[in-house]
């Protein structure tokens, strides 16, 4: 799992120079090709990826022992979910703890970072370390999941494919990029409401685009601001 964050972290470090110059929508379609371009390297070196048939047989994580009080073996869905609860709380912390040290300074940088620049803030040197950071909990995810799944396949169809990469931007969207719970707060929400409409199965996609576009066209802060956006409009009233 740490070697599979560090190796995120480390192509993220690479490729950081070409990757961050981009802003907008540009930078966001570029981490799609370059994804792309990593899923049908592996696709083409059967010998390193195993090809179109993946990695298979991937074990579950290792046992772990409870000083005296037990073992944990990952045998069933529910040790792994509060292995994964655990995983998550921790990053979730450490995220956060990041955020409070750094979080003024790429809030300049997002507002107007040629601003920013000229008080003296090094913008490429930041927008490098919420990258590499971004990408090796990434890489974290990453490795996790193969040890659930037991699987790793470069099929496009696969559950992180380029499919996935756009609703992760859109959980982001949805649940408003101003503050940390906005993203997660998009990510339940929006992972939800299919479950929901699952009686529905057929009108699935529908629901979930109206429900971003309603979103987007009259919140624009996300679901996060959905109570100053009631606040206000009961204001007017």
């Amino acid at each position: 799992m740490q070697l599979g964050g560090l190796v995120a972290a480390s192509i993220a470090f690479i490729l950081s120079y070409p990757i961050l110059r981009a802003k907008g929508v540009y930078f966001t379609v570029l981490t799609f090709l370059v994804s792309e371009i990593f899923r049908l390297s592996m696709w083409y070196t059967p010998s390193l990826s195993g090809g179109p048939a993946g990695l298979s047989k991937i074990p579950a994580p290792n046992r772990i022992h409870l000083f005296g009080m037990g073992t944990i073996t990952f045998t069933t869905k529910t040790s792994y979910y509060y292995l994964l609860l655990i995983i998550v709380m921790i990053s979730l912390i450490i995220l956060f703890r990041i955020e409070r040290s750094f979080g003024f300074t790429w809030l300049a940088i997002r507002q107007n970072d040629s601003l920013a620049e000229s008080v003296g803030i090094n913008v490429m040197g930041y927008k490098l370390i919420a990258f590499v950071i971004g990408c090796f909990f990434a890489g974290i995810a990453g490795a996790l999941f193969a040890h659930f799944m037991h699987l790793l396949t470069t099929d496009v169809t696969a559950m992180f494919g380029m499919l996935m990469s756009i609703y992760i931007v859109i959980y982001m969207v949805v649940g408003g990029q101003s503050s940390f719970a906005g993203p997660i707060l998009g990510a339940v929400t929006l992972t939800l409401v299919p479950e929901f409409a699952r009686p529905l199965k057929e009108y699935q996609p529908i629901i979930f685009g109206a429900l971003v576009i309603l979103i987007i066209f009259f919140m624009r802060q996300g679901l996060i601001g959905l109570p100053n956006y009631i606040s206000s409009r009961l204001r007017k009233r």
